[in-house]
């Protein structure tokens, strides 16, 4: 009975374990992983390097953007920021935006966050083979050239200035030269005979010669020629009212080489000797008759008893100081008294300094100086420039920058670096990338904007070399004129 009921046992047994073994098998499914993994491709458009956070965010649209001599905060059309295209940020890390600032130009950071969008899922290896860990790990290192590609990208020398460390981008001389000599070959060819204005006259004459590019000689000859024919078809008057016409045109000339006491045989001087005219149109007109006066140490003809002097130019600027620190144009206007509510303007403050750098061995002037450097810094905002109505613009640091060279005070100097970042990079933020520049975020080449950006640069150059301020003209090729 034993050996007859045994067998039928054994196989019963052995059924059952081949049972539970085909069971204990069915829940491992290879489809099974592949369905509930990660998609490490996910982050290919919000990593850190893609998004313009700082142009994105412009503000409302608003000004900046005149002639430094007439009317600093003119409106100017606003336009508004587009998001830059979706690509893979491993792909292109810093040639999206040649104009962008440092934070757009971070493109070597996109790869954090997982592998890059064209490499096959690390799901499809098999459970058994290599885990999906060590697929992670492995990207980064594929990934690493186009990481440094910033260092030898084909960028133009502005943007890649603005967007280097702060160290190289405050204190690197020939990459400023690099974006200097670039930007005034793009006005040398803009401006091929400059005429008496200020948009294609006077600040591309000065940004050309202070600069320092290799320009003709009859580039300038040219220029002289205009103003005299111009002068002579108008009697030797620039305008009957703005006197800072006056103040312009005689930048233009010293800067070109050219004395303009004898422009076509007028002397473009002898206007600003003219004290209330001078000061009619608002505090521009003394900040610039000093600007211009000094520019060569031109005397003023004080026949007069009443007439202008240096010192009353100075004085009355100083008068017209806000209790806030800076300047605006209009507060204090015909010896009125200035408001206790008045407002600094930034452009308007800077040109103050500009004017006032030549005497700041005067206490007054030493103590007014800096209440105004107090008062930009506390104006300067986080991407390193200046807003006019909500609206940061090139032209406003332009002129902060252009006063700091002026003082004597490094471009890089503490009180105007705001997360690392200072006015001269914030400058560089607004270049289209052939040469010229924007006005404002978003915005398209504009003449104006570029004029201002070659002089602001060629004073910043100037001023980490070692050479006279930007206004400071004794050192000009000196070329003479033909008379009347």
């Amino acid at each position: 009975m034993r050996k007859t009921t045994r067998a039928p046992l054994f196989w019963l047994l052995l059924l059952i374990v081949f049972t539970l073994s085909a069971c204990a098998e069915a829940p491992v499914s290879p489809p099974a992983a592949v369905m509930t993994a990660p998609d490490l491709s996910g982050p290919e458009t919000d990593g850190p390097g893609e998004g313009a956070p700082e142009n994105a965010a412009a503000p409302e649209a608003g000004a900046g953007g005149e002639d430094p001599a007439e009317a600093p905060t003119a409106s100017a059309e606003g336009t508004e920021e587009t998001e830059p295209p979706e690509e893979n940020p491993a792909q292109t890390p810093a040639t999206e935006n040649p104009a962008g600032s440092p934070t757009e130009t971070a493109g070597p950071e996109a790869p954090t966050g997982g592998a890059s969008p064209e490499q096959p899922p690390a799901t499809e290896t098999p459970a058994t083979e290599t885990p999906p860990a060590e697929t992670v790990a492995e990207t980064p290192a594929t990934e690493a050239p186009p990481a440094e590609s910033p260092a030898v990208s084909p960028e133009p020398p502005a943007a890649a200035l603005a967007e280097g460390a702060a160290a190289r981008m405050l204190t690197d001389a020939a990459a400023l030269t690099a974006a200097l000599n670039q930007t005034a070959a793009y006005v040398y060819g803009a401006v091929p005979r400059p005429q008496v204005g200020s948009v294609g006259g006077e600040w591309a004459v000065i940004g050309l010669a202070r600069s320092g590019y290799a320009v003709p000689d009859s580039y300038y000859e040219t220029y002289y020629q205009t103003v005299a024919d111009y002068l002579r078809e108008r009697g030797g008057i620039l305008h009957a009212k703005k006197y800072t016409e006056y103040s312009r045109v005689i930048l233009g000339l010293t800067a070109a080489g050219y004395d303009a006491r004898d422009a076509g045989g007028y002397d473009l001087t002898l206007p600003l000797a003219d004290f209330d005219q001078t000061v009619w149109q608002g505090i521009n007109g003394p900040v610039w008759a000093l600007i211009a006066l000094d520019s060569a140490d031109y005397p003023l003809a004080a026949d007069d008893p009443g007439a202008a002097t240096r010192q009353r130019y100075i004085a009355e600027i100083l008068r017209r100081q806000l209790p806030d620190g800076g300047f605006n144009l209009t507060a204090g206007a015909g010896g009125a008294p200035v408001p206790a509510d008045a407002r600094a303007e930034v452009d308007i403050t800077g040109m103050a300094l500009q004017a006032l750098a030549g005497y700041r061995e005067q206490p007054q002037v030493r103590a007014a100086a800096d209440k105004a450097l107090a008062c930009l810094a506390a104006m300067q905002d986080d991407s390193g420039g200046f807003a006019y109505r909500g609206e940061t613009n090139l032209e406003s640091g332009v002129q902060v920058l252009t006063a700091l060279t002026a003082l004597g005070l490094s471009v890089d100097d503490p009180r105007f670096v705001k997360n690392e970042r200072t006015i001269l990079s914030n400058i560089l933020s607004f270049s289209v990338g052939d040469g010229s520049f924007r006005h404002s975020a978003g915005g398209g080449s504009d003449l104006m904007s570029t004029e201002q950006a070659l002089y602001a640069m060629a004073a910043a150059r100037r001023s980490l070399s070692g050479q006279s301020g930007l206004y400071r003209m004794s050192d000009a090729v000196q070329r003479r004129g033909g008379g009347a």
